[in-house]
């Protein structure tokens, strides 16, 4: 007997999730139970299944290699009000994805050493210039990049 996973949280939040498919990995955020996002990139035209195609491959080689992780940002929940959560957490998500273009290794090391270890580099699938703030102070930025530092490391450590 296995148990794969446990989630326990409230449905409504500010939320992170990194899915790993072999040597491809995607960031989102999510204002609910990342479950709902996870079951959502399962679709046909789900963008994390649409993402693995547009780099060339097949989905199905990806499918049965896929972990999902999530990350309840409940230090936003409590430093924003709710209306900011969304607009912060999107920050939170475009830094993360700037430490992982940056570095590959601490990731490297604490995942794909484990979990892939013919891998030894991996491709971010996702992207932020889309969803990323626009227009919010740059002391929010700082928050952003700050907490995005410690979201890395949390999951490194928790891998």
């Amino acid at each position: 007997m296995e148990i794969n996973a446990f989630t326990k949280g409230e449905l409504k939040g500010a939320y992170l999730y990194f899915i790993f498919a072999k040597e491809l990995l995607y960031i989102g955020e999510t204002q609910k139970i990342a479950i709902a996002r996870w079951y959502a990139h399962l679709y046909k035209n789900g963008t994390l299944l649409k993402n693995i195609e547009k780099e060339g491959k097949n989905p199905n080689d990806y499918i049965q290699s896929l972990n999902f992780l999530s990350i309840s940002c409940s230090e936003i929940q409590n430093d924003f009000p709710e209306i900011r959560w969304k607009t912060i957490t999107q920050a939170v998500e475009h830094s993360v994805h700037k430490i992982l273009y940056k570095s590959q290794m601490a990731l490297i090391k604490s995942y794909y050493q484990k979990y892939e270890p013919d891998v030894d580099s991996y491709q971010i699938i996702s992207d932020t210039s889309r969803t990323k703030p626009s227009r919010i102070p740059p002391s929010e930025w700082e928050y952003a990049d700050k907490y995005a530092v410690s979201v890395v490391e949390t999951v490194c450590n928790y891998l």
